[in-house]
């Protein structure tokens, strides 16, 4: 396994926070 650069560390966060935040108002209908 090859060590990922930092800048596709950091997409790959987005992406995963995105798809989190995505299913947010799922949840938590009142926060938002």
């Amino acid at each position: 396994m090859q060590p990922i650069g930092s800048e596709e560390f950091l997409n790959q966060m987005v992406e995963t926070l995105g798809i989190i935040i995505d299913d947010i108002p799922k949840v938590k209908p009142s926060v938002f």
